[in-house]
């Protein structure tokens, strides 16, 4: 935070995270020349929107620390955080498989959850029917205790 003084009146800028003149340049190539960038308030949100090759995962990369400024020389950059900003962004994916499709992508993400869903299926399924599996269904659930009574 920084306070200045002019004629009885105090100006108070809060700066969370800022970069100012930023270059960043990867394998020779140029990805952002020069940019200003500010976040001025905890509660603000951006979303960083461009076409394909703008350098916008650049972007993130630099503010989430993955990435440095560049040095030009005669050229004064800064990146600048007060107050430990929390940073964080959902990197981009490369898919494993390109035969699969975007619903099988996003299910092998909740594989395990789904797996046990589909487990307590079958156990609600057996569960519910009257038969002898019942009793090997209370037998290989160690929180449920079979008992005579129960029968």
């Amino acid at each position: 935070m920084v306070a200045t003084n002019l004629k009885n009146c105090v100006i108070i800028v809060a700066m969370l995270y800022k970069i100012t003149n930023g270059t960043v340049e990867l394998s020779g190539t140029t990805i952002l020349n020069r940019i200003d960038f500010e976040i001025r308030n905890k509660n603000e949100k951006i979303a960083v929107i461009g076409r394909n090759g703008s350098g916008k995962t650049t972007l993130l990369r630099l503010i989430s620390g993955e990435l440095e400024l560049s040095r030009e020389d005669g050229v004064n950059s800064s990146v600048a955080m007060t107050a430990n900003p929390t940073i964080g962004y959902l990197k981009q994916l490369s898919f494993e498989d390109n035969n699969r499709t975007l619903d099988e992508e996003i299910r092998l993400v909740f594989k395990k959850v789904l797996s046990m869903k589909e487990r307590l299926s079958e156990l609600v399924a057996l569960m519910e029917s009257d038969t002898d599996d019942t009793r090997f269904l209370y037998e290989t659930i160690p929180a449920v205790t079979w008992c005579n009574a129960c029968k």
